[in-house]
């Protein structure tokens, strides 16, 4: 449990990968906003990093994001290069990756106010090692994420082995971060 509290702090405080008055801004946004959902990275991490996208994941991740009522989600359907360096250490593959995101959209702005992207990490013996969600503003800003793994109650229960599996982390992932008193009671 010590190990999930530290990833926590590696995403919101120590590397002030976003900053608490832009979850707040994008919290209170929710409902009224619009959210380009883009689609998934799929990382292959094995002897050769390859990367390939998922549009059904973006289709499943924006209907999910309309049916809770957090603004109007559009598909896009251009594949974000996310340009981060692979490695085993998840918390930094998180930050390189929502930054790298944050530095596509604020060249190429979507016309929507947010963007998402879910990022899949595959790993070597074909499971699925990490899943990431990343949401951040037209200009870049990152404004919210989740990190889910084999610690992650999420995780546990879907024991994810392909892509499809690794879209019901994310939405899993997404539900219990979104849905929560806490996060709710912020909006």
């Amino acid at each position: 449990m010590r190990y999930v509290a530290v990833i926590c702090l590696f995403l919101t405080g120590c590397w002030g990968v976003v900053k608490d008055e832009d979850e707040a801004r994008f919290k209170n946004q929710l409902g009224s906003t619009t959210i380009a959902v883009y689609p998934a990275v799929v990382r292959d991490l094995g002897p050769t990093v390859n990367t390939t996208w998922d549009e059904r994941s973006a289709d499943e991740i924006a209907a999910w994001l309309n049916q809770n009522g957090f603004g109007k989600a559009v598909v896009a359907r251009e594949k974000p290069p996310i340009a981060a360096e692979a490695g085993m250490n998840q918390a930094k593959m998180f930050r390189s990756s929502i930054l790298s995101f944050g530095k596509w959209i604020k060249a190429t702005p979507p016309a929507a106010e947010y963007a998402c992207v879910a990022e899949y990490l595959m790993m070597r013996n074909g499971t699925v090692g990490g899943v990431h969600v990343y949401f951040v503003r037209s200009d870049g800003t990152p404004v919210f994420g989740t990190l889910s793994n084999s610690h992650w109650k999420e995780f546990k229960k879907v024991k994810p082995v392909s892509v499809r599996d690794a879209n019901q982390v994310a939405l899993g992932s997404l539900e219990r971060r979104m849905l929560s008193k806490r996060f709710l009671g912020k909006r």
